[in-house]
């Protein structure tokens, strides 16, 4: 995932969508919660 978020970073992308899946809201925020812990911090900025 972090890979092909560096790609579209490259492609001048800055903002992403969600889908819904689980559909639970409690899934939801899980996968949310792991986003922003795991993924987000190592693709704040595009490397150079």
């Amino acid at each position: 995932m972090i890979q092909d978020i560096r790609a579209y970073q490259a492609l001048g992308v800055t903002h992403f969508v969600f889908d819904g899946v689980p559909q639970d809201l409690r899934g939801r925020l899980a996968m949310m919660e792991r986003f922003a812990e795991d993924v987000r911090p190592k693709v704040l900025r595009a490397p150079r």
